[in-house]
């Protein structure tokens, strides 16, 4: 028997993966109504938010680059940074290539007992990150030259829902739990959902989390390198 020869062809839009959640609530799509829809582009906006609390989402990890600029220590990061995973100040070589240097963070006490934080100029080793609105990364010592850039491996949130039309900011292994989670949401605020029904989403919710949860790694092996030099001299 022949099959389809291809492999991620399948698209399934916003519109289509909130007629499934409806269904799963017992409803039927020609039911739908605009506050419905609205409901539940809500609903999946704030799923997708909740999720990026949940751990690492593997699919939301890139890299940016920001230009280091002399005697400037503060630089406001992308917009969707939710955490800097690592941070490498590139240094150019003289053969035109640049050398990835690692910046080592500072936590909250370490940065606020520097007793120099903007007078030291020098070649930035330690970095500050703040969570705020719009997070920023304050780099010690002060950037002393425009010649080199940062190299930012950041989680970001996932994107905005969109257009009804559009996909959404998902692989493919994640839909069967988006959409049951979308549909345990709409289960709660939609009245005609019979109680009984709630209960069994709730379970499928569950389970198609930690199954697809169980998967998200990058299968790269962990090395453990204990220090016990001190009690070895």
């Amino acid at each position: 028997m022949a099959t389809s020869g291809t492999i991620g062809n399948t698209a399934i839009s916003t519109i289509k993966l909130v007629e499934k959640a409806l269904r799963r609530c017992g409803l039927s799509p020609a039911s739908i109504t605009a506050e419905t829809l609205e409901t539940a582009k809500e609903d999946l906006y704030m799923l997708l938010m909740s999720l990026s609390n949940r751990g690492l989402n593997l699919w939301c990890i890139d890299s940016q680059t920001i230009p280091v600029v002399a005697g400037q220590a503060v630089y406001v990061l992308p917009v969707g940074t939710l955490d800097v995973l690592n941070l490498n100040l590139a240094t150019p070589m003289g053969d035109g290539s640049f050398r990835d240097l690692p910046i080592t963070q500072l936590n909250r006490d370490d940065y606020s007992s520097l007793p120099d934080k903007t007078l030291s100029t020098s070649v930035p080793v330690s970095f500050y990150f703040e969570k705020l609105r719009q997070p920023q990364i304050t780099l010690w010592p002060v950037p002393n030259d425009d010649s080199k850039h940062l190299v930012l491996y950041r989680y970001r949130t996932i994107e905005d829902v969109g257009a009804l039309s559009d996909e959404l900011d998902i692989p493919a292994r994640w839909l069967e739990a988006i959409t049951w989670h979308l549909a345990l949401r709409l289960a709660f605020e939609l009245p005609e959902v019979k109680p009984d029904r709630v209960t069994m989403i709730q379970s499928m919710a569950q389970s198609m989390t930690i199954e697809v949860e169980g998967g998200e790694t990058d299968s790269a092996p962990t090395y453990f390198a204990p220090n016990i030099s001190g009690y070895t001299r």
